[in-house]
């Protein structure tokens, strides 16, 4: 949701299903990072959906929340935060999901609403979509 002063409410939605068994391990742990006075993350779910259709949670003790910066970068990046979240009970076949709302406060273009995402070669997507709804002004 895109708000008039361009600031917005993005919530994210991701699904990635396990292909191989050598993916899990990758794939198993999915890191959102984040800037803490400037776009904070909200965890709304994550689970693991079986390949039978089962659904199981994601333990809030398996979502870790950490200082995202280390060393002499802590000096200019004091709020990079990093949430993993560790899902159970993954195997090849299952999918890992989790859906977050974060709150774009910021755009390094004056006048402009801006989001990018960063996908990389490696990764292969059956669907990626991106919707977009203004509020008034």
């Amino acid at each position: 949701m895109i708000h008039p002063d361009l600031s917005a409410t993005v919530e994210d939605r991701t699904s990635i299903k396990i292909l191989r068994e050598s993916a899990i391990e990758k794939e198993a742990q999915q890191q959102l990072s984040y800037r803490e006075s400037v776009d904070p993350v909200e965890l709304l779910e994550a689970y693991t959906r079986k390949s039978d259709g089962r659904r199981v949670d994601v333990d809030e003790y398996n979502v870790l929340i950490r200082d995202a910066a280390s060393g002499i970068a802590l000096v200019y990046e004091r709020d990079a935060k990093a949430i993993t979240i560790v899902y159970p009970d993954v195997d090849a076949g299952d999918t890992v999901v989790y859906r977050s709302r974060t709150r774009a406060s910021k755009s390094p273009f004056s006048g402009y609403f801006f989001r990018n995402w960063l996908i990389p070669r490696s990764s292969s997507y059956e669907v990626f979509r991106v919707t977009g709804q203004r509020t008034g002004g």
